[in-house]
């Protein structure tokens, strides 16, 4: 069986997205290491998934590559998550959508290019 059990992203300034993730999306921190091969990583708890990230440097081949665009976060009430959200100082992109029946959305940009996608999927 495959499970995903992280993603990790790489950020121009660590802390200032760690920062973002536990300020804005409630994460919590888990891990704060240094590997064998002297990659620093910052592990956080969204919910029931696991997000990694670490330093992004130009000479190491990985952080290079083309990858993750946007992160989709569910939520209970769109509404007040917005509000709340607004309140911390996040410009969203829009006003709310439905792109589906049953579905409400919002964007807004975190640090390193990564958008965040705000739902709430009605039941059924």
């Amino acid at each position: 069986m495959i499970k995903l059990h992280h993603l990790h992203l790489g950020c121009k300034d660590l802390h200032k997205s760690r920062d973002f993730y536990i300020n804005v999306l409630r994460a919590r921190e888990l891990k704060h290491y240094h590997t064998s091969y002297n990659l620093e990583i910052i592990l956080l708890e969204l919910g029931d998934f696991v997000l990694a990230l670490s330093p992004r440097h130009d000479d190491q081949e990985a952080f290079n590559r083309l990858g993750v665009y946007q992160l989709g976060v569910s939520v209970a009430n769109i509404e007040q998550t917005v509000k709340e959200l607004t309140a911390k100082g996040v410009t969203f992109k829009s006003a709310i959508l439905s792109p589906t029946p049953g579905v409400k959305a919002i964007m807004f940009d975190a640090p390193d290019g990564v958008e965040i996608e705000l739902m709430q999927v009605s039941p059924g």
